[in-house]
């Protein structure tokens, strides 16, 4: 249980303790006065109301899907990222920096692969090497990421729910084998655990935003990534599993994605080299 929890549940019980047995001499000579929870028996029901008060997403939200596999905190958020580091993964691709793993299913939906990728960047890559603050503005701040990543038409937040959480808007350009753009609404958090940088993502249920007929949109059940470093090498994982809404067969995401994500971080390399 999380200390914001914790002090949650003094807070309330220290307002709900019966007084001690008086008056009782027989009682009193077995041991120490004892004081009893009123509200102990109620406490494993409104765990879950609770929990939604402390959930940094709101219930509208949220999938259904998901109701009974994360909780919206910080802490149930991390939890479900470690439960999905350790999936059981096949590696199939080892190309240049870049390492591709498959599994076949998640606890989410098992009707899509999760895909996990590890990317290495040698800090010696860069002209000035970036602060992970850095890094996380460029990936992450939809105003700097459009000026260099542009497999997206448009980045926006629809609505900022706080420093770190938001829902935001992706619309990516038409692509080859793709019949149309595409666009992901999705909630966004993105926080620090142990010197490492999280970024959370999963879609958001349509009723919130209707889907119209084009940009076709496309459903993250996962959608993870992390930057760590240390002293001679960036490292980057992505853990990744949705619905594309296409005839693209996953079997060829194996050999686009570790092409495609390898453009993807020289460009980020090569945005910070020109930047300074």
């Amino acid at each position: 249980m999380s200390e914001e929890k914790k002090s949650f549940w003094q807070k309330i019980f220290s307002c709900c303790m019966s007084k001690p047995v008086e008056d009782n001499t027989e009682i009193n000579s077995r041991g120490p006065k004892v004081q009893s929870n009123l509200f102990s028996d109620i406490k494993d029901k409104i765990e879950e109301k609770i929990d939604d008060a402390f959930s940094i997403f709101k219930s509208k939200y949220i999938r259904q899907d998901e109701k009974d596999k994360i909780k919206f905190t910080e802490e149930g958020i991390l939890s479900f990222i470690k439960e999905v580091e350790n999936y059981e993964y096949t590696q199939k691709v080892v190309k240049d920096e870049i390492k591709l793993f498959q599994c076949d299913k998640s606890s989410i939906n098992d009707q899509f692969n999760v895909f996990k990728i590890e990317i290495v960047k040698p800090k010696n890559l860069f002209n000035n090497i970036p602060t992970i603050k850095e890094i996380e503005k460029a990936l992450f701040d939809p105003n700097e990421r459009i000026l260099w990543d542009k497999n997206y038409k448009s980045i926006e937040i629809l609505e900022k729910i706080s420093d770190k959480a938001d829902i935001i808007r992706f619309v990516s350009y038409k692509q080859m084998a793709i019949i149309s753009e595409r666009e992901m609404i999705e909630k966004r958090y993105c926080f620090y655990d142990n010197e490492t940088l999280y970024n959370f993502q999963t879609s958001v249920p349509d009723e919130l935003y209707p889907p119209q007929n084009e940009p076709v949109r496309i459903l993250d059940y996962i959608a993870i990534s992390s930057v760590k470093e240390d002293e001679n090498n960036f490292y980057f994982e992505v853990y990744s599993q949705g619905d594309i809404k296409s005839n693209f067969p996953q079997s060829m995401m194996i050999i686009s994605m570790p092409i495609k994500l390898k453009e993807f971080y020289d460009k980020l390399v090569k945005y910070f080299n020109e930047k300074n």
